[in-house]
């Protein structure tokens, strides 16, 4: 049986070896640049975001996720300028490094309307290194396994669209535009779509709900979120996460609480489920430099 699941491991660690697909991060809200480069110009100023996630706790060399994101805002030239940076280790052998230049333009669409478009270029950085594997049996191979280290560095390009008032937030995106197939690795074209809303329910206190949706080759995801602030300094939120392409089982369930003080913000989510039936850990510190 140990013989057995080491093989299935090994397997299919090999087929995700060939294909990559977005993390969908709990808080992604607070900075969406990574997924949509249209969601920039929070404020006039610099906004520095990095968050950090901890998946399959409580095992050795479990996925590992940091990003920094970066943005600034021009009301002078209704642009807003940023980079993303991204470091995923996914297993014990195989890690994901991305790096992007964000460009956004805002249109007054009206004096209640904004419409935002985004581009962002950069590099992927994908590596896999066989030796930090133990094979103890040829046998949980397959014939795909590589025999040496393989790194690859890949051009990577984004654009995306939003359009908000003061109560309502909708984008759409489409990331890894290229999807070049060519080569050994494959980060396939991801599509996004969501709304977010935002109204007062008492006083003192702001309903936000939201819907985000995902979709790629193999993979289709929704987000289901709500999330309470109470004078707009602490919040707390629940998400449902199914798995549209699996009959929606294997959802996952996450719960947020965090505080805003001043220019800076503290976050912390835990989420348990998913097809691995694991559990997360998702930590985010966000600070304003400016106005």
């Amino acid at each position: 049986m140990k013989k057995f699941l080491l093989t299935i491991a090994c397997l299919a660690m090999c087929c995700a070896l060939f294909s990559q697909h977005d993390i969908m991060f709990s808080q992604q809200f607070f900075s969406r640049i990574n997924k949509n480069p249209a969601g920039t110009g929070n404020y006039e100023g610099i906004d520095l975001f990095l968050v950090g996630r901890l998946q399959f706790v409580g095992m050795d060399n479990s996925p590992r996720t940091l990003l920094l994101n970066g943005t600034g805002y021009s009301e002078k030239y209704k642009s807003s300028v940023g980079l993303s940076i991204l470091s995923d280790k996914v297993s014990i052998a195989k890690r994901n490094d991305n790096f992007k230049l964000v460009y956004a333009y805002h249109i007054d669409l009206s004096d209640n309307y904004l419409l935002s478009l985004g581009v962002s270029g950069g590099v992927n950085n994908f590596s896999f290194n066989p030796s930090k594997h133990t094979i103890r049996d040829e046998g949980e191979t397959s014939e795909t396994y590589p025999q040496e280290k393989v790194s690859e560095l890949d051009a990577d390009f984004d654009f995306g669209a939003e359009l908000a008032n003061e109560h309502l937030l909708f984008g759409a995106s489409v990331k890894h535009i290229l999807e070049n197939e060519q080569t050994t690795f494959s980060n396939m074209r991801h599509f996004y779509l969501y709304g977010r809303g935002y109204f007062s329910v008492a006083e003192n206190l702001d309903l936000a709900p939201a819907l985000i949706f995902m979709c790629a080759d193999d993979v289709a995801e929704l987000d289901i979120n709500a999330m309470l602030f109470y004078k707009r300094m602490l919040w707390g939120g629940l998400t449902y996460r199914p798995d549209m392409k699996d009959g929606f089982k294997g959802a996952a369930v996450a719960g947020q609480i965090g505080i805003e003080y001043k220019n800076m913000r503290v976050g912390y989510c835990l989420e348990i489920g998913g097809r691995a039936s694991s559990t997360s850990h998702e930590l985010i510190l966000s600070v304003g430099l400016g106005k």
